[in-house]
């Protein structure tokens, strides 16, 4: 049967990578640059750990797939804020809460060493996956992280929204 999960999965890898590549290979000096780069990598590396997590018949596999892409998953929304607070030039504004979710995202990283971010992974049949995660205590910390870093700097964008103009301001949208 095919896992159309599986699919969507390997067309995030072979489109998200490779735009990353290109954006960072024609021009590597701009720290937005880097950080869509980092963006686009920790995306297919998280698209490549879970349909590896929903298709393996390991437990074991499943379970260390599920940890490997846990590592690029907390650092999507992290990436994700931090590139949209450099595209709007608000990087010195917002320092202190760029400093911060890089020391969430280490202490995240930390807790999926343990079962304190993912406990373990079940079958979940209804959804034609083999394997998925049962998340830990840390795992409603992390989902409101995940949720709340882009929507802060979301909340910046609309706010510095209106202060561009003309060709900057088709950027921003």
């Amino acid at each position: 049967m095919i896992n159309y999960f599986v699919i969507s999965c390997i067309l995030i890898i072979v489109t998200s990578a490779p735009l990353g590549f290109i954006v960072y290979w024609k021009n590597k000096q701009p720290i937005t640059n880097k950080l869509f780069f980092a963006l686009t990598l920790a995306t297919s590396l998280w698209a490549l750990g879970v349909s590896l997590e929903v298709i393996t018949d390991s437990k074991y596999t499943a379970l260390l797939s599920a940890r490997l892409f846990h590592f690029a998953v907390i650092f999507i929304p992290i990436l994700y804020s931090h590139f949209l607070l450099s595209f709007l030039n608000l990087n010195e504004i917002a320092r202190r809460m760029i400093r911060f979710s890089y020391v969430l995202g280490i202490f995240f990283s930390f807790s999926n060493l343990t079962n304190f971010l993912v406990k373990d992974v079940r079958p979940l049949p209804e959804l034609n996956f083999k394997f998925f995660i049962e998340p830990g205590i840390l795992y409603v910390p992390f989902i409101a992280m995940f949720f709340l870093l882009p929507g802060y700097a979301f909340i910046k964008a609309l706010q510095i929204f209106n202060h561009y103009t003309g060709v900057r301001r088709n950027q921003v949208r």
